[in-house]
């Protein structure tokens, strides 16, 4: 693992808007190296010592139903902390991992990959679950409980090295899982119970603990099959007495870690089980055609599909998926409003597509279609204002960056509205607009001004504080920055974390006015049908990872 591959494409979250990135962090990682240990000092003696404690940002987005999932924007000081000693010890942490039979989302670095940790294939996923399901009557199916956020820092070395040697050596210096425990407790402000979510560096410490649990279930049985997706388990046996026997080992070894079993999401299933969902199978298969009132109709029809998937699956990525399959299609000018109206009514049906809708958007506004800018106001503004009364950042980070990209005001009373959020995307997508002139009433900044503090640069607002401090787009009462040595280096390497002349990536999106002789999702051209692949492993690399069996009924 390259460490500048883990501060690029390993850092943030994959749900933050486009603005947000970190590729200015990872280009000096050079000079961030050599001062580490003057900007973070470490014991080499005591186990209890920590030194530098940060907090992260918190970033709350869509899960399924009314549930969310906090993910964290993690302290810059504290991610190079925990990237330099993975990296310094990845060929420990591979030893571990590449042991799992079961594992399916084993730790790919790959250069084709967006993020630093490649995901689990989903075409691999559907092979496996056929192949090792062969021969057996039933599957169990299980995950962990709150996984990311129960996991036990102090796991992490038992994992690695074992139980008894993790608890007798406590020292940083004397076992790599010791300092991995010390660096992650460091950026959630010493806590030892559960990791962020977000980062590629906590998918990398899950993967250590669960290889370390499949090779525990492994030994004691020795013909077991299955396998595992992140934290979803679904095992395959002959019958029901092995099966409960293998459920009964699974709740010991995960106990012995203190995790648990989700007893609301286990399921004993009867084989042969479905392969691919009925949602999958119809959208998949489904064709636009090239003449205008024949799309219009389809378009409708299309639409109507997913709506109705959507209410009778409530838990899968329907709409993300449809609208990813879509992108692939050539719309008529002509038939442009129907579906901009329907694209408005998606996002409010389920949040999380809010990605592919805004794609589609830009992407079409940038090929001159007519847009119909007063509706997607109208719809957007009231996005914002209902959105930011549930403090849901996701929705209003990505409603604000859209306004922001097709030069849309936020109106006064919206912007009243979002004045009391104190998230850092929301405030600095916020502020972007306001730099531009898209916000020209209703902005009350005063408590944000209150947040550029130097005591505010480790902590929940360390993004805030920085970021707006080096921009300058609220007054300073007192400058700070260049007063510490780790936020002076990187202001004057001239780093952001907030890029406003970053866009989304619409390469995947076709838009053209020029006439086609077939336009459909599915195509039996050899060309057509490697889009169609492409498009799947990007939208399956966009979800979160550890919701994936959530997502996709695999």
């Amino acid at each position: 693992m390259n460490i500048k591959r883990l501060l690029e494409k390993g850092y943030f979250p994959e749900e933050l808007p486009p603005p947000f990135n970190t590729t200015g962090y990872a280009a000096i990682n050079a000079k961030l190296i050599s001062n580490i240990d003057s900007f973070d000092p470490v014991t080499t003696q005591s186990a209890r010592k920590l030194g530098k404690l940060t907090k992260y940002c918190p970033f709350s987005i869509p899960k399924s139903k009314s549930y969310r999932r906090g993910l964290g924007i993690v302290h810059p000081l504290s991610f190079l902390r925990l990237s330099h000693t993975i990296t310094q010890d990845w060929s420990a942490i591979v030893s571990i991992t590449s042991k799992s039979k079961l594992s399916l989302s084993q730790l790919k670095v790959g250069s084709s990959s967006n993020r630093a940790i490649g995901p689990p294939s989903f075409d691999i996923i559907t092979k496996e679950r056929i192949l090792r399901a062969t021969g057996r009557r039933y599957a169990l199916k299980v995950d962990i409980q709150r996984f990311y956020g129960s996991i036990y820092t102090h796991s992490i070395p038992w994992a690695l090295h074992s139980k008894s040697e993790g608890k007798s050596k406590r020292a940083r210096y004397e076992l790599t899982g010791n300092a991995l425990d010390e660096d992650v407790r460091k950026m959630q402000d010493g806590q030892t119970i559960g990791i962020p979510i977000g980062p590629d560096t906590s998918r990398i410490l899950s993967e250590i603990i669960c290889s370390d649990i499949d090779q525990k279930l492994q030994s004691k049985i020795p013909d077991l099959r299955g396998i595992r997706v992140v934290d979803d388990y679904t095992l395959y046996f002959k019958n029901l007495s092995d099966l409960e026997t293998a459920r009964a080992i699974l709740f010991k070894l995960l106990k012995d870690v203190e995790l648990d079993l989700n007893q609301a999401k286990e399921k004993i299933i009867e084989l042969p089980d479905q392969i691919e969902s009925e949602w999958y199978n119809t959208l998949r298969e489904y064709q636009f055609r090239e003449d205008k009132e024949l799309q219009h109709k389809d378009i409708i029809a299309y639409f109507d599909k997913m709506f109705f998937f959507a209410t009778k699956f409530p838990d899968d990525a329907i709409l993300s998926y449809g609208l990813s399959k879509i992108s692939a299609t050539i719309f008529k000018e002509v038939n442009w409003p129907v579906l901009e109206a329907l694209l408005l009514q998606a996002v409010v049906k389920d949040s999380k597509c809010l990605p592919y809708i805004i794609k589609l958007f830009v992407s079409h506004n940038n090929e001159a279609y007519e847009m119909d800018f007063d509706l997607i106001s109208e719809a957007f503004q009231e996005f914002v204002i209902y959105h930011q009364d549930l403090d849901n950042h996701y929705e209003v980070a990505w409603a604000l960056w859209l306004l922001r990209t097709l030069e849309i005001n936020l109106l006064e009373n919206a912007a009243n509205n979002i004045s009391a959020s104190k998230n850092a995307t929301v405030i600095l997508t916020a502020l972007d607009m306001t730099n531009a002139g898209l916000i020209p009433k209703g902005l009350d900044t005063q408590e944000w001004e209150q947040l550029l503090t130097a005591e505010n640069l480790y902590n929940e607002y360390w993004l805030i504080a920085y970021e707006v401090a080096k921009k300058k787009w609220l007054p300073i009462k007192k400058p700070y920055l260049n007063n510490d040595p780790f936020f002076k280096l990187l202001k004057d390497e001239n780093v952001e974390f907030y890029n406003p002349v970053l866009s989304i990536d619409t390469s995947n999106v076709k838009v053209t006015s020029e006439e086609m002789s077939l336009v459909s999702i599915k195509s039996s051209s050899k060309k057509s049908k490697s889009l169609d692949e492409d498009q799947l492993e990007k939208l399956v690399s966009k979800l979160s990872i550890d919701e994936i069996d959530d997502d996709y009924d695999f």
